[in-house]
């Protein structure tokens, strides 16, 4: 599996909670589109403050009240510029 990292021959598998209706299944649709959008300002934002590092992924939770940006870097980066930026753009 792409996202989580989930390794098909894993000794553990979380149990299922019930199936996704179809509200779910929206919901999820539009937060993948939103995602594809914030990828792409978050790019910019982090080019703009001339930072080396590549945003690679946003990932919502379900609830769609937190997202995870994921990136690579070759050094360590300071991210406190970065972080008040994509606070107050993606509010």
């Amino acid at each position: 599996m792409k996202k989580k990292d989930v390794k098909e021959n894993a000794d553990t598998i979380r149990s299922i909670v019930r199936k996704a209706t179809d509200e779910d299944i929206e919901r999820m649709e539009s937060l993948r589109a939103k995602e594809k959008a914030m990828l792409v300002k978050a790019r910019v934002i982090a080019r703009s403050l001339e930072l080396e590092m590549k945003v690679g992924d946003i990932e919502f939770q379900g609830d769609g009240k937190k997202a995870t940006f994921f990136y690579t870097a070759d050094n360590r980066i300071d991210f406190r510029e970065l972080v008040k930026q994509y606070a107050s753009t993606f509010k």
